[in-house]
């Protein structure tokens, strides 16, 4: 056996290397500034800024097309149940609360003589609340009230405009007498 020892591996040296393991050569490898760090989270702000409120103004306007849509949906489900059940059916509006409800002609009777609340009909849509949040801006009917009756065969008895707003954009949904069409704008 012999006494010498083994020489240390040998390693090639690399930027990296070098860095890490001499701490004299720290003091040539450059890093960031306070001012180029400063810079990178001014833009990084900004750009988080920019995102937010183009997020927001998005998830606006989705809410109010999904109560838009909602709204059609349903007019178009009264008219279907007035003609499948040979009788007549309302969707009234409320303003006030951002609420409608679909009743049919003897659920309305019940609710004129105080005997139904607003919350026991068998159809009830608050789009004041989630996942809508729109407020029910003007209601138009071409009668007096603030809905649209369906007869038996399922035509509507009068037009209905609605209007629904969130964050300064507005969706009207009418009805035509006419046509019974439900249109979106």
């Amino acid at each position: 056996m012999s006494t010498r020892s083994r020489p240390a591996l040998a390693l090639a040296p690399s930027s990296r290397a070098v860095r890490f393991l001499s701490p004299a050569r720290r003091g040539s490898v450059r890093g960031y500034t306070l001012l180029e760090l400063v810079i990178v989270l001014a833009v990084i702000g900004v750009v988080a800024t920019i995102g937010s409120v183009r997020y927001t103004g998005a998830l606006t306007t989705y809410r109010l097309d999904a109560a838009a849509a909602r709204v059609k949906a349903d007019l178009d489900q009264a008219a279907r149940k007035a003609r499948a059940t040979s009788s007549v059916v309302y969707v009234q509006f409320d303003a006030a609360s951002n609420v409608y409800r679909i009743l049919t002609s003897d659920e309305a009777g019940k609710n004129a003589q105080g005997s139904t609340t607003a919350a026991t009909g068998p159809l009830r849509v608050d789009l004041g609340a989630d996942p809508y949040r729109v407020k029910v801006r003007k209601i138009q009917s071409t009668l007096v009230g603030t809905g649209v009756g369906f007869n038996a065969y399922g035509r509507p008895m009068n037009g209905l405009s609605v209007m629904l707003s969130a964050g300064g954009r507005e969706r009207l949904v009418s009805i035509d007498v006419n046509s019974s069409a439900v249109s979106v704008r």
